[in-house]
């Protein structure tokens, strides 16, 4: 039993090593060129406590300023959840200067737990008073798990989709989806890229951006799965048990007999009354006389056999 628990503990501690001290959700932008603004989960500069979930207050950098900006991360090995998935989102973005402003940004977290093997990537925003401006939102993954946005320009992987709005309108909007195969293991990484510029006094409002993987089921999982769907069809109850099927015959309907099958025809009620009505008995009479002189029928034969016709 000593050596069971010395092994497990071995093998839960190689496992705590293999996961790399630096993976975090982080987040880096630059303005103009400027110095980068960094911020990682868990940290002075985030205003939210949770882990996989990094809140920035409302800032202002080279003359953009930020308004609501969260980014979050779910499915990884210190924030487990239902799937992988990595957002983004800002309230609103304004440029305070009168002149156009160009940005560029990174969203990144790794250990996402795999296996996966598709992903889907979405992204929309809307713009006021931005005519001439342009918005960037690319998607990475990274199958060898490298953390990205050390840097606003650090996007590890291989870029998976990508989107490009050119606003041509004074109230825009922009709307974006993708999805196709990925591989990757155990552990892997998503990172997500901003850039563009915004003219002088236009705003961004409600960007977001998000990607997602998931592992699709495998032929095998997918047979096992129909296998038992048809168990549970032939456990089923035949609810038709004890009722005829289709082809038997039927049972014979309560009443009368139909004309011609075996019975006589029964007379119609509203001819009763004539046998109890006064005169019914000369009638009767005058029906009898008429048929006492008609002629006696007569007998022919012919190759068919004998047969009688008045």
């Amino acid at each position: 039993m000593k050596r069971l628990l010395a092994t497990t503990a071995i093998v839960a501690g190689s496992m705590l090593l293999a996961i790399p001290a630096w993976a975090t959700l982080q987040l880096s932008i630059s303005v103009g060129g400027g110095p980068a603004f960094n911020c990682v989960d868990n940290t002075g500069c985030d205003t939210n406590g949770l882990v996989g979930t990094l809140a920035v207050g409302n800032l202002t950098i080279g003359g953009l300023s930020f308004t609501g900006s969260t980014q979050s991360s779910f499915g990884t090995v210190p924030n487990p959840g239902p799937q992988a998935a990595l957002t983004t989102s800002s309230l609103n973005i304004t440029n305070t200067t009168a002149a156009a402003v160009s940005f560029v940004a990174a969203i990144g977290d790794n250990n996402f737990v795999g296996p996966v093997n598709s992903y889907t990537a979405s992204a929309s925003a809307t713009y006021l008073n931005a005519v001439g401006s342009v918005l960037t939102q690319t998607f990475y993954d990274d199958a060898a798990n490298g953390q990205g946005a050390d840097t606003p320009t650090d996007l590890p992987g291989i870029q998976v989709a990508t989107t490009t709005k050119n606003v041509t309108l004074l109230s825009d909007s922009s709307s974006f989806n993708a999805s196709g195969p990925v591989t990757d293991g155990a552990l892997f990484s998503m990172t997500l890229g901003i850039s563009g510029s915004l003219v002088g006094g236009g705003q961004i409002v409600s960007n977001g951006q998000t990607e997602t993987k998931t592992a699709a089921p495998e032929p095998a999982s997918l047979a096992v799965l129909g296998m038992g769907l048809l168990g549970l069809r032939q456990q089923r109850p035949d609810r038709n048990q004890g009722r005829p099927r289709t082809g038997l015959p039927r049972r014979p309907r309560p009443g009368p007999p139909r004309p011609g099958h075996g019975a006589p025809l029964a007379l119609s009620p509203r001819l009763t009354p004539l046998a109890s009505s006064p005169g019914a008995d000369r009638v009767a009479g005058v029906t009898r006389s008429f048929r006492e002189k008609l002629p006696p029928a007569r007998a022919h034969t012919t190759g068919l056999g004998p047969f009688s016709r008045w």
